[in-house]
């Protein structure tokens, strides 16, 4: 049984495990959108200009 020394005693263990869950699904999400990064999703023909500004 805990005494009351070690009940008011806050908790300093980090649970890391839900931690590295998060990380490896935001890495697979962003290893999966990554190709989808360099294609271009809208080509526009820009007009030649007439005049040029200085």
């Amino acid at each position: 049984m805990k005494t009351l020394a070690e009940a008011s005693r806050p908790i300093t263990d980090i649970n890391v495990t839900p931690l590295v869950d998060i990380i490896l699904v935001v890495l697979i999400i962003f290893m999966a959108t990554a190709p989808l990064m360099d294609r271009k999703a809208l080509r526009v023909d820009v007009p030649a200009a007439k005049h040029h500004e200085r």
